[in-house]
């Protein structure tokens, strides 16, 4: 078996270090949402003013359908935060975009680590065991009605409680996914 040399074994535990420090950073963000959004930049926002749901759309990754109390409270939200920005809600099936929602949950490990030698490596001698936790993403993302042109996306992460989400949570979270849409 080939051995690394002495600067090699020290490059990669402080490559392997670094990405266990960024781990253990993004799990200190406590409940907070993270958002992250993007968009067609040459498409013309100001031209919609109705929308509509794609057909099946409230799912899970695996294709699974979200609960359904769940998939109220977000459709309730996505309805109430896009008609607070004057946009109206169009039932009739001839909207100018229509919203796209899927969400998932998943378990997050979070790894902590410690220095030493001036290299980030875990320590579980003195931190204890790693901080496994629920993580929720929502994504949401528009389409323009009657085509597969994507215009806009945003996707919110955040850590997941033991208890169900109130419809104010979900307002909360949804309001905060939508905050930038449409662009300017």
């Amino acid at each position: 078996m080939k051995r690394l040399s002495r600067n090699r074994r020290l490059m990669t535990v402080a490559v392997v270090g670094a990405a266990l420090a960024l781990v253990w950073l993004a799990g200190c963000a406590g409940s907070d949402m993270t958002v992250e959004t993007g968009y067609d930049e040459a498409y013309d926002f100001s031209s919609l003013k109705t929308f509509g749901f794609q057909t099946g759309v409230l799912s899970m990754p695996d294709g699974s359908d979200i609960d359904p109390l769940v998939a109220e409270r977000i459709e309730s939200a996505v309805i109430g935060t896009l008609e607070g920005k004057g946009l109206v809600y169009d039932q009739t099936g001839n909207p100018d975009f229509v919203a796209i929602v899927r969400g998932g949950r998943f378990e997050t490990v979070v790894v902590n680590v410690g220095q030493r030698d001036n290299i980030y490596v875990p320590q579980d001698d003195w931190v204890g065991d790693p901080d496994v936790y629920d993580e929720g993403a929502l994504l949401i993302g528009m389409m323009v009605s009657g085509s597969t042109e994507s215009i806009w996306h945003g996707v919110g992460k955040v850590r997941l409680e033991d208890a169900p989400a109130s419809q104010e949570q979900f307002d909360k979270w949804v309001a905060k996914i939508l905050k930038d849409f449409p662009p300017k």
